[in-house]
């Protein structure tokens, strides 16, 4: 009985703090990936988020940058 009611103790405050352990920074406005856009922006060079993107992804991706900045001027 002692063991069950520890794991239960123990299951419990673990869901209690899973929420904050679980959720990773890159998807945050701190996060890297804002980081490099800001800069791409900045620097007019899309090349700083591409590392971010899957290789099939990279024209959709410099096609949406491009209106960027034209709509930015």
């Amino acid at each position: 009985m002692k063991k069950n009611s520890v794991f239960l103790i123990v299951l419990i405050l673990l869901l209690l703090c899973n929420n904050t352990l679980v959720f990773g920074h890159c998807d945050t406005m701190d996060g890297p990936v804002i980081a490099d856009a800001k800069k791409a922006i900045e620097q007019n060079n899309v090349n700083h988020v591409l590392k971010w993107v899957l290789p099939d992804s990279e024209k959709e991706i410099k096609d949406v940058f491009d209106l960027i900045m034209k709509v930015r001027t």
